[in-house]
């Protein structure tokens, strides 16, 4: 780490969540909750003192089977039909659009609530289909991380092998969704923020699209907000505020629970008769058996203490008039601040969801971050996800924006350390001993100082040379030279020498051998002229001739090998 680094996490920062937002509309401090939640624990557990041994264990079936029971229903209807009038306030909808809602433990309980009541008006629909009905989801969207969840979200990475591959879903791109819509389509599933997509929203011409062929098929429209809080400025649900598309069913959690599990569950009025056709059974009167083909309401067995959770958030919301707080400011201030920082590509922001896109991994930003105490989500491979709580003073947010500012600062002074080695390592690289030029100088010198010898000796030669009065030719003289010196013949040549020689010397015999003939021919003359007293000079010139002729044969073949003593008979015979 360098030292820029040292120096700020040095200051204890304190830390800051970015996705507080999703506790409550204000962040982790939320007394509103605290006040909910031990006033229902209150009223839990005060119940029981002094209540026979039936009631204790009518009370502890309840709470071991995290629902309510027969005699509790009653209880909790209230509460519900709070929660449900709150939603028409903050939404704008009547009871057609809000006719009913189902509080679960999880959301997954709801995801399987929702798919349930979606493939029973399906089979009604189409009773004489043999088609399996299919819930169609956008690829690649959150829908939890539950066992159906993941299934629904089509992620590759979120279905490792140890998790059960449940059929029913048929997964297309967003984008292509209204094209696939068709009989044996149950509902449609999708998120209207792609929180793994670089928190990208839903374009209003393709949610339009969407809901114009479920009214053309006949087929559901539900959007999961599970992980999407309400975004306030004049909007409570995210898809409203991209277009003006309803929908038919609303899975909701985040902002609403104080960071609890649960899931709440809005129905139509299309999806909500589903939950009305239930009958009494031979087996008595229990909602639990039912006769084949209805679903009771009370199956869809709902929370209470996650039920108490989402009452006093709406009601907080109606009360402090949250929906009006506005969002665009914010939005801007973070265009604002970010604008010049180069390691941004763009920014995505839907309410108090935001996306940065980046162009470097996620994991290392975030991991960053958390060395100045921001915690941040990731959404994708090169982009992370901010979700602020929508209750947020001007000292608060600007303490974010500065805490971004530190992580890209480090980030900044990072990239020019590396940078700056890198450089310094490529320096060092080019002066290795392997490479360097100065490793060479000596062969460099060496050869210098030969060129220098041989331009002297070149020199020297051609002022001899026309000191002489002679031409100076030093580049053939040279040549010769080098050729004489460095020339060394192989063994064929060399044979080939001793072959002329040996002919050479064999040619010598044969002129010595002439010769001595010769020489005994004249003695003979001589003897005979002596005897005859006569003499012939034409035959002393002819004899003279002959041998004229065979020096100079001779002296062609090896001038320097024949060249020899005169006998001493040539000597008489002159």
């Amino acid at each position: 780490m360098s030292e820029y680094s040292d120096d700020l996490s040095n200051q204890n920062l304190p830390q800051i969540l970015g996705s507080s937002g999703t506790i409550s509309a204000t962040g982790s401090e939320c007394n509103y909750l605290q006040t909910a939640l031990s006033q229902w624990a209150g009223q839990r557990w005060a119940d029981g003192k002094g209540a026979d041994e039936q009631d204790a264990n009518q009370r502890w079936d309840r709470e071991r089977c995290g629902s309510i029971g027969a005699d509790s229903g009653d209880t909790l209807k209230p509460v519900l039909a709070n929660i449900t009038q709150n939603l028409r306030t903050l939404t704008g909808h009547d009871s057609h659009q809000i006719q009913e809602c189902l509080v679960g433990s999880s959301v997954e309980e709801v995801l399987q609530w929702v798919m349930v009541l979606a493939r029973r008006r399906q089979s009604q629909a189409a009773s004489n289909s043999s088609a399996d009905p299919k819930c169609l989801v956008a690829l690649g969207s959150d829908h939890g991380t539950g066992v159906v969840g993941r299934m629904a979200s089509g992620r590759a990475e979120s279905r490792t092998p140890e998790w059960p591959v449940l059929p029913g879903f048929a997964h297309v791109g967003i984008h292509d969704i209204a094209g696939r819509i068709g009989a044996d389509t149950a509902m449609v599933l999708l998120s209207p923020i792609e929180l793994n997509d670089m928190a990208r929203p839903v374009d209003a011409k393709t949610l339009g699209a969407i809901r114009k062929a479920c009214d053309q098929q006949s087929v559901p429209l539900v959007i999961d907000h599970h992980a999407i809080p309400p975004i306030g400025g004049g909007n409570f649900w995210a898809h409203e505020a991209l277009a003006a598309v309803q929908a038919d069913a609303v899975l909701m959690s985040a902002g609403l629970l104080g960071g609890m599990p649960g899931g709440l569950l809005v129905l139509g009025s299309d999806l909500a008769q589903q939950l009305n056709k239930a009958t009494s059974t031979d087996q008595g009167d229990s909602p639990h058996h039912t006769t084949a083909g209805a679903i009771a309401a009370s199956e869809m067995a709902s929370n209470e203490m996650v039920a108490c959770l989402i009452n006093a958030s709406l009601d907080q919301w109606v009360s402090e008039d949250w929906l009006a707080i506005d969002v665009d400011t914010m939005a801007v201030q973070w265009a604002e601040r970010l604008a010049t920082r180069e390691t941004i590509r763009d920014l995505h922001v839907t309410g108090r969801t935001i996306g940065i896109e980046l162009d470097l991994p996620a994991t290392d930003w975030i991991q960053a971050a958390s060395q100045f105490g921001l915690h941040a989500e990731p959404a994708g491979d090169f982009a992370v996800r901010f979700q602020p709580p929508l209750v947020l003073n001007d000292d608060t947010a600007a303490l974010l924006l500065d805490r971004l500012d530190l992580v890209f600062d480090f980030l900044q002074a990072q990239e020019s350390q590396q940078l700056q080695d890198s450089q310094q390592t490529s320096g060092t690289q080019t002066a290795s001993p392997e490479e360097s030029p100065a490793d060479h100088s000596d062969e460099i010198e060496s050869a210098s100082e030969m060129e220098s010898e041989f331009e002297s000796d070149d020199l020297l030669e051609t002022d001899e040379s026309l000191e002489s009065g002679e031409e100076a030719e030093p580049d053939d003289v040279d040549a010769e030279e080098a050729d004489s010196e460095e020339y060394v013949p192989d063994e064929d040549e060399l044979d080939e020498d001793e072959d002329e020689d040996e002919d050479e010397d064999e040619d010598e015999d044969e002129d010595e051998d002439e010769d001595e003939d010769e020489d005994e021919d004249e003695d003979e003359d001589e003897d005979f002229d002596d005897e005859e007293q006569t003499h012939e000079p034409d035959s002393f010139d002819e004899n003279s001739s002959d041998q004229a002729e065979l020096t100079e044969e001779t002296e062609e073949m090896d001038p320097a090998e024949n060249k020899k003593p005169t006998s001493s008979a040539e000597t008489e015979s002159a």
